[in-house]
């Protein structure tokens, strides 16, 4: 304090000989603090940029007692000041070069966007670890909010896909076991029940799947008969083969197939229509531990209790 009793302003310069040792974790933690799809860009082309954005000056002054970070600006550039240093400057060679596409920064950028709008998901059934510290941690909330950024997106265009597979029924009127392999989404379901996937039932399939962008963003439940069960199942492939597409796994969880399911799932019984070797079990009232959902494909709408209904354009009932 002056001698008036206002705080007494100062400025700090500190100079810091750093190693970029991992241009590319340092890009993408960057990319998700970053507060505008210029800055995400700035940060994914050139690692000094992401330097200068990842640099929380608020942050550097949290151990001071009685200091806060008023203004200030952060400047990098290539080499050390200190001429005595032997070690070489990290090679940037290459840097400035496109990125893949599909995971461009404004791309990043919408996902980790998206992920955050996904508030129906917790983030640590997502792979999210709040016990790390410092870049571990925002690397591992940066991984677990593009997970959750893809399932919903990928829900949605899932919809989008259903829609588009309704309309070529219209013509076709039912699918064979080869046929359904043209079609966009159903081609996620058993394929030794296509001879079933008639216009009616693919109309009551996709209100099935209208409710997960709604569950992901206001709260998941669990799936209440075996068709929502169906509607994850095709969620993780669509999602797994657009982050294919998109060559964008290295941002994700390693494990992130067995995390949604752990998430989403109470159990993946219904997994196993898809297993060949299973074929006709669904009709063996043996085959399955006592108190399991009927698999039988007439049931596939059937809520497996009462007090957890499903969409009543679809309920059987």
């Amino acid at each position: 304090m002056d001698n008036n009793g206002r705080p007494r302003g100062a400025t700090i310069h500190i100079t810091v000989g750093v190693e970029i040792s991992d241009p590319s974790a340092l890009r993408s933690y960057a990319v998700s603090v970053a507060r505008s799809a210029e800055q995400a860009t700035r940060a994914d082309s050139d690692p000094l940029d992401a330097l200068a954005l990842a640099l929380d000056l608020n942050a550097l002054m949290d151990p001071l007692p009685g200091v806060t970070a008023v203004h200030g600006s952060v400047e990098t550039h290539v080499g050390y000041d200190e001429e005595d240093e032997e070690d070489e400057a990290p090679d940037l060679d290459g840097i400035g070069e496109l990125t893949a596409m599909g995971r461009g920064p404004e791309v990043i950028a919408a996902i980790l966007d998206s992920g955050r709008k996904a508030a129906g998901l917790d983030l640590e059934m997502l792979g999210f670890d709040p016990d790390l510290a410092g870049e571990e941690r925002h690397r591992s909330e940066a991984r677990a909010l593009m997970l959750a950024g893809m399932l919903r997106d990928c829900s949605v265009s899932l919809i989008d896909d259903l829609f588009a597979d309704i309309q070529e029924l219209a013509g076709a009127g039912v699918l064979s076991a080869g046929d359904v392999s043209d079609t966009y989404a159903l081609a996620y379901l058993p394929r030794r029940f296509a001879h079933r996937y008639d216009t009616g039932f693919a109309r009551r399939f996709l209100i099935v799947c209208s409710d997960l962008p709604m569950n992901l963003a206001a709260g998941w439940k669990a799936p209440s008969c075996v068709a929502q069960e169906l509607s994850v199942k095709c969620l993780l492939e669509h999602t797994g083969h657009t982050v294919e597409a998109m060559e964008i796994e290295d941002r994700l969880p390693g494990d992130w197939r067995a995390l949604v399911q752990e998430a989403l799932l109470e159990d993946t019984d219904a997994f196993l229509l898809y297993d060949q070797a299973l074929d006709g079990f669904e009709n063996d009232p043996e085959a399955g531990p006592p108190g399991r959902a009927s698999m039988k494909f007439d049931d596939w709408f059937r809520p497996f209790r009462p007090g957890a209904p499903v969409p009543p354009y679809a309920d059987p009932e």
